[in-house]
């Protein structure tokens, strides 16, 4: 996973939400009146969604500032990039310190996850395990950028 691919993934997507959130204002406020239920569950409807983007919008922006203010300096740390094989199956993640959810197509984990705990402060080479609510798991770290 490149880092600056991501970090310009992120900034798209920034953007994008950022386009959708004026948009679900102007729908909102060209519906103010009359009020009826119809009106009323729509408003409720719209808030909701603004709410959720604005949540989203919140969690890439704090994954794009750590991987914008991180250094490589060969151990997992919020803002790195790293290469994980767990239970045997490879994958790239991002690290942060806290929320930990896919962000488009990206993995990202939370240094406050079993999976985060276990690798924070790690090295390339280092295999260690991880207590998850589905079992113990091996986890291999195979690079880190």
């Amino acid at each position: 996973m490149d880092r600056q691919t991501v970090i310009e993934f992120l900034q798209r997507e920034i953007k994008s939400i950022e386009e959708k959130l004026k948009k679900l204002a102007a729908q909102k406020a060209d519906t103010d009146n009359p009020r009826t239920a119809w009106h009323s569950q729509f408003h409720l409807d719209q808030e909701r969604n603004i709410a959720d983007l604005e949540r989203y919008k919140d969690r890439c922006a704090r994954v794009l500032a750590a991987l914008r203010s991180s250094k490589a300096n060969g151990h997992v740390h919020e803002g790195s990039i790293a290469s994980l094989s767990i239970d045997g199956e490879e994958n790239d993640y991002i690290i942060v310190r806290e929320g930990g959810a896919a962000i488009g197509r990206y993995s990202v984990i939370s240094v406050q996850s079993p999976i985060g705990k276990a690798i924070w402060n790690r090295r390339v080479g280092e295999t260690v395990s991880a207590k998850t609510p589905a079992g113990v798991i091996s986890i291999t770290i195979n690079s880190v950028a």
